[in-house]
């Protein structure tokens, strides 16, 4: 049996309204940043109950820019076996050292149990994984132990557009949350990433780090485009 590939439909509309995007994106010869950017950034971290969102090039660069910005190097981060395998890069790219800890059978997410397994006085940081969109219900728990322990939960929620649990969006249990829009994820502008977080301090050193320390926001002007035919 063939299995085929996804592909994308769009409407006459929304053609039309990419096209208007475009030529206002190239008549303000500023491809790289501006206006659409900033509204993306605005609007995903309001979606999600969030003060700050840092747009980047796709779903592992957000994850990287957040470890790097976290200071994790040469420290240990604990992750789950169920993961793609840019999660377990940017540990790696960010100078840390990935440990892998086995999921749960339940849900196939990162379990208290198996965390408690592998901590040790190196290790900075739990990523979580909410696979497949799913929020284990032990998150409450294990942002509990993070916080007792004094080392930092991060959030890979590069299939959580949307989820929640008791209330709560992915992007606000951790320090911070990576996504992903890619072209296979629920939402998606072809490409792209975010980094997601509450601290104002963190996302200033996640702008700087995406920028080569630069102040200014940079980013990839398509992602509005996509937000907005969302919102018609």
């Amino acid at each position: 049996m063939e299995i085929k590939g996804l592909k994308i439909h769009f409407t006459d509309k929304q053609k039309s309204k990419i096209s208007e995007s475009l030529k206002d994106i190239l008549d303000t010869g500023q491809l790289a940043a501006g206006k659409y950017v900033q509204a993306f950034e605005q609007n995903w971290s309001k979606l999600n109950n969030c003060k700050f969102g840092v747009a980047v090039s796709n779903g592992g660069a957000a994850l990287e820019v957040l470890f790097r910005s976290l200071n994790l190097n040469g420290k240990e981060v604990i992750l789950p076996t169920n993961t793609f395998i840019a999660t377990y890069n940017s540990v790696m790219f960010a100078g840390a050292k990935p440990i892998l800890a086995d999921v749960s059978y339940k849900n196939m997410c990162l379990d208290l149990k198996n965390i408690k397994k592998n901590y040790n006085s190196n290790t900075g940081a739990v990523c979580v994984v909410h696979i497949g969109g799913i929020i284990t219900n032990e998150i409450e728990d294990i942002k509990k132990f993070c916080d007792e322990k004094k080392i930092f939960l991060i959030e890979d929620a590069a299939h959580a557009h949307g989820s929640t649990f008791n209330g709560k969006y992915s992007g606000e249990f951790g320090v911070g949350a990576a996504y992903s829009f890619f072209s296979t994820k629920t939402f998606t502008s072809g490409e792209g990433g975010m980094v997601l977080t509450n601290d104002e301090k963190l996302s200033e050193k996640c702008f700087s780090m995406r920028d080569y320390g630069k102040k200014i926001s940079m980013g990839v002007c398509a992602y509005s485009i996509f937000w907005k035919l969302s919102n018609e």
